[in-house]
């Protein structure tokens, strides 16, 4: 019962309204004339960025706040994920798989 009350009221909130036309100011009510300003026009042309902007924005784009974040980010990724020697995830997941590590080299002999 509450789903279906809760359907009824998301179904009525949704629905649209009918369009009403508004109405127009009457001419003899209001004795100044109604002006309506255009928007200006925008502006169309291309400026090409000086070698000022041009060295700026590579020097931004190579060292600045992103790279830096990206390449930290690269480091740990490499650093957990790649083997790297004993202390790296990768050895870690290898030891603690169903295969186990290698065993001793040569035969285990049992007394």
């Amino acid at each position: 019962m509450k789903f279906r009350i809760m359907l009824l009221l998301l179904v009525v909130a949704n629905a649209p309204l009918p369009a009403g036309a508004q109405a127009l100011a009457d001419s003899v009510d209001s004795p100044s004339p109604v002006v309506v300003a255009s928007p200006p026009a925008p502006v169309l042309s291309y400026v090409r960025p000086t070698e000022k902007t041009n060295l700026y924005n590579y020097a931004f784009d190579a060292f600045g706040p992103f790279p830096l974040v990206g390449a930290g980010i690269a480091a740990g990724i490499n650093l957990e994920f790649i083997y790297s020697g004993p202390h790296s995830l990768m050895s870690r997941m290898h030891l603690n798989n169903s295969h186990g590590a290698p065993g001793p080299t040569g035969p285990v002999s049992t007394p």
